[in-house]
């Protein structure tokens, strides 16, 4: 009689003779096949996904590096724009001495006393910041920032007027900066002076002996 070569059962003497293995164990040959079949198709669909992410991974760090670039090239830009145009200011400023004090020696001519005034808002945010400052104390940042940029337009104004009258410095300069309104509302700087000429050699000595 013959026997299953896998389990060693006896085969019926009816049984297709070209069969070397009982039903039992050609149905688990089969499952066995098929887990095989679907754990070769898991390990290559887990390749694929696995090259997937790695090509998505570089192509994330591509864009971030280009968007980085991108970034240094912007601000690169704007820096040199800023100073192009501070450069450019810078040009065509008018050459005027500032000072506080009123006896200057080498004044040639007092062409009349000036002012000028500037405000300056800072906005929702600056109001917000300088009232919670207000509040709980410290240093506003904010509020120190719009009155410097108020002091240098009212600066700017000042001299713009010096120039226009032919006047190479001011004597006797005040500027003032004060709030109006509630804290952190609008910022307001007046700044008056003497528009005068000093002589050219008078001035060249006051400014290499300060």
């Amino acid at each position: 009689m013959k026997h299953c070569i896998t389990c060693g059962r006896s085969l019926s003497f009816f049984r297709d003779k070209t069969k070397d293995q009982c039903d039992w164990c050609i149905e688990q040959d089969a499952k066995n096949a098929a887990q095989e079949q679907k754990a070769a198709e898991w390990r290559a669909g887990a390749a694929e996904r696995e090259e997937r992410r790695l090509k998505m991974e570089q192509t994330r760090e591509a864009d971030r590096l280009r968007e980085e670039k991108a970034t240094r090239d912007e601000r690169a830009r704007r820096d040199t724009q800023r100073e192009l145009r501070r450069q450019q200011h810078l040009r065509n400023a008018p050459d005027i001495t500032l000072t506080s004090e009123t006896s200057v020696p080498g004044v040639k001519h007092r062409l009349g006393f000036i002012s000028a005034d500037c405000t300056e808002g800072g906005g929702m945010m600056r109001d917000l910041k300088a009232g919670l400052t207000d509040s709980f104390g410290g240093r506003s940042e904010a509020f120190e920032t719009s009155i410097q940029a108020v002091r240098r337009k009212v600066l700017k104004e000042l001299t713009k007027q010096a120039d226009s009258m032919g006047a190479n410095a001011i004597i006797g300069l005040r500027v003032h900066v004060s709030n109006m309104g509630d804290v952190g509302k609008m910022v307001l700087a007046s700044a008056t002076g003497t528009a005068v000429y000093i002589e050219q050699d008078a001035a060249s000595d006051r400014s290499s002996g300060e």
